[in-house]
């Protein structure tokens, strides 16, 4: 996670430096690479640093925790999707349908997750 977490703040500027231009079918288009690299850092890396380094100083309250973070995060994913859904919903809709009814049933989905099915079991991965 942290190989991933490094590498995505790192590659993602630089991709799309590289990439943009070829996909953007000659509109010019700005990126920011610090406000990138610093969204990024924020998003993933505080986040995961943060975890890591109660999992290593607290493990009984990284245990506790675990529960409660795992469905926020669940909850905050779903409701990610549905905004997107909303707001992109005219694109959505000038979509071919079926891709549209696929992230309608991605949604639905997702939303299960969040169901009495996905409680916490009280495991610790990797194992102490």
């Amino acid at each position: 996670m942290v190989i991933l977490a490094g590498s995505s703040a790192l590659l993602s500027p630089l991709l799309l430096t590289l990439l943009l231009p070829w996909v953007s079918a000659g509109q010019t288009v700005q990126i920011d690479p610090p406000g990138l690299i610093a969204t990024l850092l924020l998003t993933q890396l505080l986040p995961l640093l943060a975890g890591t380094v109660i999992r290593h100083w607290r493990p009984p309250l990284a245990a506790g925790l675990l529960g409660p973070c795992g469905l926020a995060s669940k909850i905050l994913n779903l409701a990610v999707m549905v905004l997107i859904l909303a707001t992109q919903f005219q694109v959505n809709a000038l979509t071919n349908a079926n891709t549209f009814a696929r992230l309608v049933r991605e949604a639905q989905a997702s939303a299960s997750c969040c169901g009495p099915s996905s409680r916490w079991t009280g495991t610790v991965w990797p194992p102490p």
